[in-house]
């Protein structure tokens, strides 16, 4: 996977490394970009339109996505960080549902920002915290009118976390893009 610029129609590994918990293959159509060192996968940066996918090591979450900075620590499991998002305040969670992600079964929700709360409150004002991924030094954020889907497995002795986040303003055709990308994925361990 590139580090940085225009991704190539093709298919490209992803090594295990501070992004990523396990390796994996991903298919990648033209017109997206990568960013952060390749971790961040996205079609239209920067615009009303965006969607976006990553990868993420976490090991703890916010206590309170819109509050100061308390962290829960979240077991190892799959199940560990479902249950934690779960029980995250002032962040709306969705049923957890199964699926497969890369061949291995999978647990997938969604996260939201509650009718009602306007997250320039939050601290700080961009939206829903949902972790902070060392050492990556990456911030998974909840953006305002868009909704952050989490899929989670247990790969070995590893847990994968794949993200993928589309705005108010992405389109029913690269919401569908985005998900075909994600259905892509093959674990490498």
């Amino acid at each position: 996977m590139p580090s940085e610029g225009p991704i190539s129609a093709g298919r490209y590994r992803v090594d295990p490394g501070p992004y990523a918990a396990v390796g994996y293959t991903v298919d990648m159509p033209d017109g997206w970009v990568a960013q952060n060192g390749g971790q961040t996968l996205t079609k239209h940066p920067d615009e009303p339109g965006e969607v976006g996918i990553n990868p993420y090591v976490v090991k703890d979450i916010f206590a309170d996505a819109c509050g100061p900075n308390d962290v829960l620590t979240v077991g190892p499991t799959a199940n560990d960080l479902v249950t934690a998002l779960g029980q995250q305040k002032r962040s709306e969670t969705s049923d957890p549902t199964a699926v497969t992600l890369g061949g291995y079964p999978a647990t997938r929700l969604r996260l939201t920002i509650p009718d009602g709360l306007d997250p320039s409150t939050c601290d700080p004002p961009i939206g829903l915290q949902v972790w902070h991924s060392a050492p990556a030094e990456n911030y998974m954020v909840v953006i305002d009118g868009g909704t952050l889907t989490v899929t989670v497995a247990d790969v070995n002795d590893s847990r994968f976390v794949l993200t993928s986040q589309s705005g108010s303003g992405s389109t029913p055709d690269d919401v569908a893009e985005m998900e075909a990308i994600v259905a892509s994925v093959r674990i490498q361990p």
